[in-house]
């Protein structure tokens, strides 16, 4: 539906904006990159708290600096 639609003259802001989706998740649908820019990045190592704990979660989702009752204290929200 999506190409057919191109095909037929729309854009795809258009057609994101007709099945009520963002941009991002039409390019998702499609297959396609968001950018095929470069852009420039500077790593560095972040100072950390002693006994600082990071958790990892689904899809990139990372939260630093947890103490271990943080940490308690997340799961316990999570889980209820």
């Amino acid at each position: 539906m999506i190409e057919q639609a191109h095909a037929a003259g729309a854009s795809y802001g258009a057609i994101a904006s007709a099945v009520q989706v963002g941009a991002q998740t039409l390019r998702r649908w499609r297959g396609g990159r968001s950018s095929t820019a470069l852009a420039v990045v500077r790593v560095i190592d972040a100072p950390r708290a002693a006994g600082a704990l990071t958790v990892y979660g689904p899809r990139g989702l990372r939260i630093e600096g947890l103490s271990v009752d943080g940490l308690a204290a997340l799961l316990e929200r999570l889980s209820s």
